[in-house]
């Protein structure tokens, strides 16, 4: 039982490692702000969820989210973004007099379209991608189909100090599953959070670019 612990501990250990390490890479930053961190924190409820025919009352929970999104394409006012997160969350609820706490460690990848309403405010939507099982359990290969998890989200953003955002978003399960898997993932989400747009640039890429700049440079003076 140690020992199983002590694994489920280290492969946390592990994800928060591989998400720092793809969110703060050793490099500098393109001219513009293609990326953003964000920390949140909210509620989770079920309205009604059973589990072996008995009714799970007052199924709720709280939930602390940290990633980082890249923004990949661009139009306008408009944005395509992908992201990707990790989720902790702890429930509880109550089976006739007994009651229960639950916690359990998911990654997400969130797909948002972003709108821009006004110079401060920003609107998003899109869909979130998620494993339904725990990491240690999970089965890579795909062969069940309640692994993973779809939810569609909102979510409203608000820059009060140039990069500097608040936010505030709900998301709900799309995807029909039994009810058991909602008891450490209930299936909806209210959160508010904060964040930072930062400038990443590629050393190299900066540095290609500046060659081709010269080369280009010293053709046109030779001509």
């Amino acid at each position: 039982m140690i020992v199983k612990q002590k694994s489920k501990d280290q492969l946390v250990r592990t994800i928060y490692s591989i998400l720092l390490l793809l969110l703060l890479p050793i490099v500098s930053a393109y001219a513009q702000k293609k990326h953003a961190f964000f920390l949140s924190t909210g509620y989770t409820n079920n309205t009604s969820i059973k589990l072996k025919g008995q009714t799970i009352g007052n199924s709720q929970g709280y939930l602390f989210t940290l990633g980082g999104v890249k923004k990949l394409i661009s139009y306008k006012d408009h944005s395509f973004e992908l992201g990707f997160a990790l989720k902790t969350i702890f429930t509880s609820g109550q089976i006739d007099d007994l009651q229960f706490n639950a916690s359990t460690l998911r990654v997400t990848v969130p797909v948002r379209f972003v709108f821009s309403v006004a110079e401060k405010w920003q609107l998003a939507t899109g869909f979130i991608i998620q494993n339904n099982e725990d990491l240690n359990t999970l089965d890579w290969k795909l062969r069940n189909k309640y692994d993973w998890r779809y939810d569609v989200f909102g979510e409203i953003k608000f820059f009060f100090k140039k990069d500097w955002f608040l936010t505030t978003s709900g998301n709900f399960n799309l995807k029909k599953m039994p009810d058991p898997f909602f008891i450490n993932d209930p299936k909806a989400a209210f959160s508010i959070g904060i964040g930072k747009n930062i400038l990443i640039v590629n050393k190299r890429k900066k540095a290609r670019k500046e060659k081709r700049r010269l080369k280009r440079k010293n053709k046109k003076n030779k001509l």
